[in-house]
């Protein structure tokens, strides 16, 4: 599938999720019910289904490294600039936010296997799964030092227990030693099918109940940090990784234009900090990421024949 039908597909799957809220065919309470599902069933099932076949050699190391580099490069940035009093404490904790924890395992997996048809649906979800950990582990710790002024290991160790996280670390070890039993191979394939189409209709969900014009204004400055700082620290360590087809630099290249990661504004939400701003961040992140996908796209075809 090419590049545009794979975002009239995703804007068709969002416009639904609209829709759906805007007639009321689904209700706040079920978006959290479906949302629940993708979050503690479909996702997971997929992290399994995905990971428990990778074969791990250099390029799936690449990956790891071409996917978390630029986002530790950009919140190093961030944090610099915090240091030497340019920008507030409440700024640095919300960019960082914005940056560390992008919406890969929702969004993510559902462009990647409508755009390439299957074909590098592993590397996504290995992708997914590494940014998933980190975005996560990342953002408690931002919110915990907000809040408390400290940052707490335990805390960080309880992130660990989450359905998403805790199936990566069985499908790590499914594909390390080699184990599958068919029955359960063919279950955590059926189920995982259902996690990209829906978590892009919850996010349709999501971005019909978070829009206003005026959150937007206070947004804005972050998602197009999000927007240009990532592909920009995501292009310059490309330059330094050899050995990797088109497609792998293509891949990385195009992640960094994954817009901010619904979760982010569930974690707010827990820790009372700012909710509404992230929440707008999310929103407005999802719908500037299918211009910034595009440019991201374009742009790529200079760079690596495709």
């Amino acid at each position: 599938m090419d590049f545009l039908q794979t975002l009239l597909l995703l804007l068709a799957i969002t416009a639904l999720g609209i829709f759906s809220r805007y007639r009321q065919l689904f209700t706040a309470s079920d978006k959290l019910v479906l949302n629940n599902f993708v979050y503690r069933f479909a996702l997971p099932a997929l992290f399994i289904d995905t990971i428990s076949s990778i074969q791990f050699n250099l390029i799936e190391m690449e990956i790891i490294i071409g996917s978390v580099l630029p986002v530790i490069i950009s919140i190093i940035i961030i944090i610099s600039l915090y240091t030497f009093k340019l920008i507030s404490k409440e700024q640095m904790i919300i960019s960082s936010l914005t940056l560390g924890f992008g919406s890969n395992a929702f969004f993510g997996i559902a462009y990647f296997d409508s755009l390439f048809g299957g074909e590098i649906l592993e590397f996504a979800v290995l992708s997914a799964s590494i940014l998933g950990i980190w975005g996560v582990i990342l953002s408690v710790a931002f919110l915990e030092y907000a809040k408390n002024g400290k940052v707490k290991i335990a805390i960080l160790f309880n992130t660990l227990k989450s359905p998403p996280v805790f199936a990566i670390f069985i499908g790590l070890a499914l594909a390390l030693f080699g184990f599958h039993i068919e029955f359960f191979d063919k279950a955590s394939a059926l189920l995982g099918k259902t996690a990209g189409g829906l978590a892009i209709f919850v996010l349709g969900m999501f971005i019909y109940d978070t829009f206003s014009i005026q959150l937007i204004k206070t947004a804005l400055p972050y998602v197009l940090l999000r927007a240009i700082l990532l592909p920009a620290t995501t292009f310059l360590v490309l330059i330094f990784l050899p050995d990797m087809t088109d497609k792998m630099y293509t891949f990385l290249f195009q992640q960094s234009g994954i817009p901010a990661a619904i979760a982010l504004a569930i974690i707010a939400q827990k820790y009372d900090y700012h909710e509404k701003k992230l929440s707008s961040i999310v929103m407005l992140s999802s719908l500037f990421s299918f211009l910034v996908l595009g440019l991201l796209y374009n742009f790529s075809f200079h760079l690596w024949l495709f």
